[in-house]
């Protein structure tokens, strides 16, 4: 998908910036006024985009209805979104269904991913992943990029989908 007609561009200035500001520990860019919700799933959660997206070098962010649930803001969701920027990836091409033959059923680190169908556009793919007792529903969206992108290019992503997304 492009957004408002651009892929996105990658690069890694805001995760460079963040970078330069960590080693001091009075320098914090965290709000330590955030107090998120017990989510019981959470930790699958992170298991989920550790393992199956960022160990793979995949850039990628949860938004939506899932993340303002987990601020609190909302007492309930329905569908996290998780938005890609596009590589490579043996994993992106199975988890888009690019093969000849697409599978519908998978497992992959643990989790098992049951393709349910895609949105009004052929950008957003509807999974059910579960591992154990976690069960979610997810809104892929794949987002087309410039070049490679990795997970150091998170924060760019990040503010490339908020700036440009409607």
């Amino acid at each position: 998908m492009l957004i408002n007609g651009r892929p996105f561009t990658v690069s890694t200035e805001r995760f460079d910036i963040l970078r330069r500001m960590r080693p001091s520990p009075g320098n914090t860019p965290l709000l330590p006024e955030f107090r998120p919700v017990r989510f019981p799933y959470g930790d699958d959660v992170y298991q989920l985009l550790f393992k199956c997206f960022y160990s793979q070098g995949i850039c990628c962010f949860l938004a939506g209805h899932f993340v303002l649930y987990m601020a609190g803001i909302f007492h309930t969701f329905h569908t996290a979104s998780l938005f890609i920027a596009m590589n490579n990836s043996p994993f992106l091409q199975l988890l888009f269904r690019l093969s000849p033959e697409p599978i519908d059923v998978f497992y992959f680190k643990e989790f098992l991913f049951i393709f349910m169908e895609t949105g009004d556009e052929d950008d957003i793919f509807y999974y059910n992943i579960s591992r154990g007792q976690f069960d979610m529903t997810i809104a892929i969206v794949r987002i087309e990029t410039t070049g490679y992108c990795n997970p150091t290019s998170n924060l760019d992503f990040v503010h490339f989908i908020w700036s440009n997304y409607e």
